[in-house]
């Protein structure tokens, strides 16, 4: 959902919980939006969240995800939006388990 310029991306794990690997590992549900494919003969696409003020969800428990970004109007207007679970590469192990 588009307000303004702040994109809002709502949705619930299936199941209704998130799987604990995710919780784990520290994953969380980031926002991406692209452009229409250019006129030219390239067809590229343009990432219009401004990454800076991107809020992703860190997954947890049964809640539901909300993932949100401002969208830099100087790139272009999202015409495809799409959400990903991705590791923040946040080393979160049980302690030392061998000693």
């Amino acid at each position: 959902m588009l307000h303004g310029r702040k994109l809002t991306a709502r949705g619930v794990c299936r199941g209704g919980y998130v799987p604990e690997g995710y919780v784990r590992y520290g994953d969380v549900v980031e926002l991406y939006a692209y452009t229409a494919p250019q006129p030219d003969e390239s067809d590229q696409t343009f990432q219009v969240v401004d990454l800076g003020s991107e809020n992703p969800f860190r997954m947890a428990g049964k809640e539901p995800w909300t993932a949100t970004g401002s969208i830099d109007t100087v790139v272009g207007v999202p015409q495809r939006c799409f959400v990903a679970v991705q590791a923040t590469h946040a080393f979160m192990a049980a302690g030392n388990a061998g000693s």
